[in-house]
This record gives structure tokens, sequence and C-alpha cells, in this order.
């Protein structure tokens, strides 16, 4: 017999007291106001919320965004956005542009909204300068756990959670916003 295998054998040979896991009882956070606590986190990441204030393009001029650049897919802005599956490369948009997407989910405590994606496009949601998700208030959950628990891939190829305009502070520490994505994001809430 080997080494190798005398060792493996001595280890096999010991008797290990099964030991009982603990029961752990989690209690989930649940907001008093989840739209109200979700809006709060959403401007902590450096976003902003806006409600619905007529239509769609009507609340987009409200807010101030350049409505002759938008990239969008929604129903609502057929007649007045670029449908992103109309283009063969995201790099056509040239990225000063607005895109306008529907989110699914969003939640309480992060500020994340999932946002799927159901066109064969998907590199214009972070390509673009501004991002405006369009959420209902009703969609708003408490937790991350809440937000899996409706989320699904069966129906879409593609889906992200995104919180807030692209950010990072690894250069000596300096939060620099858009560096590798949108610059401004907005939610807009629905009722």
């Amino acid at each position: 017999m080997s080494a190798r295998d005398n060792i493996l054998n001595r280890l096999r040979a010991v008797e290990v007291a099964e030991v009982q896991k603990p029961e752990i009882a989690l209690k989930a956070i649940r907001f008093e106001d989840r739209v109200s606590h979700f809006a709060d986190m959403v401007k902590a990441v450096g976003g902003e919320v806006a409600e619905l204030q007529g239509s769609l393009l009507e609340t987009l001029v409200t807010l101030g965004v350049d409505t002759e650049n938008l990239v969008s897919s929604l129903k609502e802005l057929k007649d007045k956005a670029l449908n992103p599956d109309s283009v063969a490369d995201v790099h056509e948009l040239g990225g000063n542009y607005t895109a306008v997407a529907c989110g699914r989910v969003a939640v309480a405590e992060n500020g994340a909204v999932w946002v799927p994606v159901e066109g064969r496009r998907r590199a214009h949601l972070f390509a673009c300068q501004h991002l405006v998700l369009v959420v209902s208030k009703s969609a708003v959950v408490d937790t991350m756990h809440d937000a899996m628990k409706l989320v699904s891939l069966d129906d879409i190829a593609y889906g992200a959670f995104i919180s807030g305009p692209s950010k990072t502070a690894d250069i000596e520490q300096a939060l620099v916003m858009g560096a590798h994505g949108a610059m401004r994001a907005t939610i807009i809430l629905t009722e």
C-alpha cells in the first residue's frame, strides 16, 4: 500500500460526530413605505426619480430629456424613438442619446431595477448618456430576495439589475460618474 492510500484509509476510518445545523430565523427587511425608500436609494446612488405626468413623452420633456435622440423599443415612443433592433451595431448610435426602457421589478433596499431586454440589442442601455427606466410603483419590492422570486429569464434572452448611473471610485478613491455607462439615470414611477 502506498503512503497516499494509507493516509486516505486512515482519514476514512475516523468517525466524526454529526453536528446539527443551527436554525437561523431570518427576518427580512420590510419598509413602511417601499416606494419612498426606493426613491431615496436611487438618489443615494446618483440617480433621479420622477413620477409620470401625462404621457411618457410629456414627462421626458418636463425632465429636460433631449427627445430628438431617443432610443427605445417601448410602444409609447415608437413614433419618436429609434428602435435599438434597427441598428446593426450600437456604435452607430454615437453614444449621445437617451435610452428609455421598462423595468419589471424595483428593489427598495438598494434602488436597483430589473430590466429585461426582449429585443436583440441590449448594449444601448449601457452605451447611452442618459438612461431612463419606467417602472410601476406596484412593482417595488422590499429586498433583492423578494425581487429574485419575481425574476425569470425563461421568456427573455437577457436582463440586468441596474442601479443609478455608471460610477467608479477606483482611481484615487475619487467618484467618477459615467465612467463606463450612462452619466445620468432617471427612474420614472407610474401608477
